[in-house]
């Protein structure tokens, strides 16, 4: 018998039902998927989606005491050569760890970040991308439920828009010692399901309900997007362009 738990989607869905008397929960142009009015709608539709986590971790919080959220990204849209697009940073190959691996920029919080998630991601943005904070337009973070996640992966997106890339002064290679060059997708690419693929992994500790899970693989011919960087994308489109369909939810199964 084959058991899902879709996590923070479902949570999601729920939200889209609440609101859908009170705003405009659908958008269907991808041209114009970064404007004023869209934001204000994605800001709405997550704001409730938060609440219904942070009520979910609140409940929890007897039970698992050490789950806390330690470290965040920045999904950095933007629009490059007229195209409403997804920055993605290529790691170093000097790092010690996920060398060469696709990335957002971010990083686990720091004391000067005084617990703010959102100053993790933008703190760690400008530090990859060289960029000055003024640059970056935050629309909002995203928080996931835990249930499934190991603590040390449990990490937040916050979703921004950084503008024309044409007018950032951004070096698309070598930007910073962490970045070994910047990859934009166009979301045109992103929403076209024959672009999409995906994997089945085995938790690594696996519960009696469920002990599997999908993993969204977007197959760019520079280089694949997989891992968080593809599970943050599949999870945050949806929001932010209505059509979009995914060949596969991130879930957990047995």
């Amino acid at each position: 018998m084959l058991i899902i738990r879709s996590c923070s989607l479902c949570n999601l869905r729920r939200c889209n039902a609440a609101l859908s008397k009170s705003i405009n929960d659908s958008w269907t142009d991808l041209n114009s998927v970064l404007s004023s009015e869209n934001k204000q709608r994605v800001k709405k539709i997550i704001a409730v989606h938060n609440e219904l986590v942070e009520a979910e971790i609140s409940s929890a919080k007897n039970e698992s005491p050490g789950k806390q959220f330690q470290s965040a990204v920045l999904v950095p849209f933007c629009t490059y050569q007229g195209k409403p697009s997804i920055l993605y940073t290529v790691r170093s190959k000097r790092l010690l760890t996920h060398r060469n691996d696709l990335s957002f920029p971010g990083g686990k919080i720091e004391d000067e970040d005084n617990n703010d998630l959102v100053e993790t991601a933008v703190r760690e943005c400008c530090e990859e991308l060289s960029l000055d904070r003024s640059k970056i337009d935050v629309w909002t973070k995203y928080l996931r439920t835990g249930k499934y996640i190991l603590p040390r992966y449990l990490t937040i997106p916050v979703i921004a828009n950084l503008g024309r890339v044409e007018e950032l002064d951004l070096r698309m290679e070598r930007p910073s010692d962490e970045v070994d060059s910047v990859m934009i997708v166009p979301l045109e690419f992103l929403v076209d399901i024959r672009n999409q693929w995906y994997t089945c992994f085995k938790m690594v500790k696996p519960r009696e309900e469920v002990d599997k899970y999908y993993n969204v693989n977007f197959m760019h011919p520079h280089k694949r997007i997989w891992g968080m960087c593809a599970n943050f994308t599949s999870m945050i489109l949806p929001i932010m362009y209505t059509p979009y369909r995914s060949v596969k939810i991130w879930q957990f199964f047995k």
